[in-house]
């Protein structure tokens, strides 16, 4: 199999098919991502279930929330077949608030992400030469995501790949519950969209991720904007 190819099974590969697909043609050069939110046990059963070394990497940025931190070691005693890689910032977040601000949060969330999240991740995947990342964004979450095909390339050549893109809220809700995957201890209190505690509150009813930075026109942290 080639990308071309890949490309165009990706319309009617269910979400499993396509990661299985995806593994054969990248490996060893293929990671998946989590961020341990409300939905993130879907993409991590997906892999396990398929015994795929596939590294699970996520960033620690030091400003999750305690309830995500439990989460992440219950999603890994559930999973001890899962390979969790942990990525974070070379700065120390004492050090980082100290030289930014304790304010930095508000007065420039964009710039806290890239170096807390963004910078870390990526300077992960060029230092492991990854070739393809996969990814549980859906497009129903925000306005840029709705433009997304279930595989992207980008100008670097990474080969992104979204295999719960046409995912509703309620088929991930439906999955979890009928596979018995843990939801993050913060779903109960209402929750629908998790991300560092500084920048993550309640959300509208009408919007999962309204509760993400707030007040402001953000909606990504820039994971999924700014690779080169």
């Amino acid at each position: 199999m080639n990308i071309n190819e890949l490309l165009r099974l990706s319309e009617t590969l269910d979400a499993k098919g396509l990661i299985e697909k995806s593994y054969h043609l990248f490996k060893p050069k293929i990671i998946s991502s989590t961020s341990f939110g409300i939905t993130s046990g879907v993409i991590i059963d997906l892999i396990c279930k398929l015994n795929l070394p596939i590294e699970i990497v996520y960033v620690n940025t030091g400003f999750f929330f305690k309830e995500t931190l439990e989460y992440i070691e219950i999603l890994k005693n559930f999973y001890k077949n899962a390979n969790f890689v942990e990525v974070k910032a070379s700065e120390n977040k004492e050090i980082f608030l100290k030289k930014f601000g304790y304010d930095i949060f508000k007065k420039d969330p964009d710039f806290c992400c890239r170096e807390r999240k963004v910078k870390p991740f990526y300077d992960y995947i060029r230092k492991k030469d990854i070739r393809a990342w996969i990814s549980g964004i859906r497009k129903e979450q925000t306005d840029f995501r709705r433009t997304l095909n279930r595989i992207e390339i980008l100008d670097s050549g990474l080969v992104k790949i979204y295999p719960l893109l046409n995912w509703t809220s309620k088929d991930v809700y439906n999955y979890m519950k009928d596979n018995n995957i843990p939801f993050h201890p913060l779903y109960e209190k209402g929750y629908t969209s998790i991300g560092c505690e500084p920048c993550t509150e309640l959300p509208d009813f009408y919007d999962e991720r309204s509760g993400r930075w707030k007040g402001l026109c953000k909606k990504e942290c820039g994971l999924h904007l700014e690779i080169k």
